[in-house]
């Protein structure tokens, strides 16, 4: 939904360039409408049901172009009926499909193997391609491109999410004396979380005295080497409340030199991206939130395990940072829900921490 934003950049641009005023309807549900609600203000959100039961009464009796983003059967007939109904040019974004089913083929098949290695990097340049978000880009140009003439190739090019944040959270209100980190070790499947662990190892390399400190050791307490302490935000819905509660303890006890401040299921979506946008940078699963972080223009620096960045979900931003290791049995599967049939989770353990923590700790300083 959030990399989705990067069509309603283009048409943005594509109007500005025209001096057209191109209005955007966004149909959904909660809570994705609340987020574009609140950071897109330019645009006009429906909720699905209201449109497919009321018909055209919902949307105004003009809609020239439909780009359906989710291709899935309830997008599809809400599609034909524009385009039945107003005449709506209707284009698709390309799901690459048939890529990421042969990587998770190869892997389920071969699994940690140096063939299943070749395979997969054979496979990802074969079919490497735009990530995600230029997959929606492209859908926005080519409708338009129907309407008026060619595409603008640099627009695309150029074409981002983005989201305008909310009003500043109160609760990041010493932000000017602080540099804020945003943690979010949940995920939407328990198989693409990694362990608390893991988290806990890059932190600890935001604060250590010694260059070779060992989370296995034991240290003294540990002293940021930065002049602006590092405050850490954790956040989640009330799913990751648990994981948030577990690392908080773990950073507590270190201890950590900054505040940590757990939210965790106490703030709306909304209010996640007002958060967000105080931060420096969110270290993460691979979730929404480190898609958000990056529309804010928030460097992301993502674990993926059982996922893989080669499906086109990575982050983008120069300073972002795909954290994965290269192993034979990812990706297990097209979402992460397959759980580890190895029952090991290598490829979130064998991720390396120090350089994650290290490249963290220089966006940070």
């Amino acid at each position: 939904m959030v990399l989705a934003t990067a069509a309603v950049a283009y048409a943005r641009a594509w109007g500005r360039r025209r001096n057209q005023t191109l209005t955007v309807h966004w149909i959904g549900r909660d809570p994705a409408l609340s987020l574009i609600r609140a950071c897109c203000p330019d645009v006009v959100c429906h909720t699905i049901d209201s449109v497919l039961d009321q018909g055209s009464g919902a949307l105004p009796p003009r809609i020239d172009i439909c780009v359906d983003l989710q291709s899935n059967l309830r997008s599809r007939r809400l599609a034909w009926r524009l385009a039945r109904r107003h005449g709506a040019v209707v284009t698709r974004p390309s799901k690459r499909y048939l890529a990421r089913s042969l990587l998770v083929l190869a892997a389920r098949l071969l699994g940690r193997s140096r063939l299943s290695l070749a395979v997969h990097e054979g496979l990802t340049q074969k079919q490497s391609g735009a990530p995600q978000y230029r997959l929606a880009a492209q859908a926005m140009a080519r409708a338009l491109q129907k309407l008026d003439g060619p595409s603008e190739t640099k627009l695309v090019a150029d074409a981002r999410p983005e989201l305008v944040p909310p009003a500043p959270d109160p609760r990041l209100n010493d932000a000017t004396t602080k540099i804020w980190l945003a943690v979010a070790p949940g995920a939407s499947h328990p198989t693409k979380k990694a362990p608390v662990t893991i988290f806990e190892e890059i932190l600890i390399l935001l604060a250590e005295k010694n260059p070779v400190y060992s989370p296995y050791v034991n240290s003294t307490a540990l002293t940021s080497t930065s002049t602006t302490p590092i405050a850490i935000v954790l956040l989640g819905d009330s799913r990751e409340h648990a994981d948030c509660l577990d690392l908080e303890r773990r950073l507590t006890a270190l201890p950590w030199p900054g505040p940590v401040l757990n939210l965790a299921g106490n703030t709306t979506l909304p209010e996640t991206v007002a958060i967000l946008a105080g931060c420096r940078a969110i270290l993460s699963n691979d979730s929404s939130l480190a898609h958000i972080a990056e529309a804010l223009g928030k460097p992301a620096f993502t674990l993926f395990g059982p996922t893989d960045e080669a499906f086109g979900f990575g982050p983008h931003l120069p300073t972002s940072r795909a954290c994965s290791v290269a192993l034979g049995c990812r990706p297990c599967s097209k979402h992460g829900k397959a759980p580890c049939r190895f029952d090991d989770q290598a490829c979130f353990r064998l991720i390396d921490t120090r350089s994650t923590g290290l490249a963290l700790k220089k966006v940070l300083s």
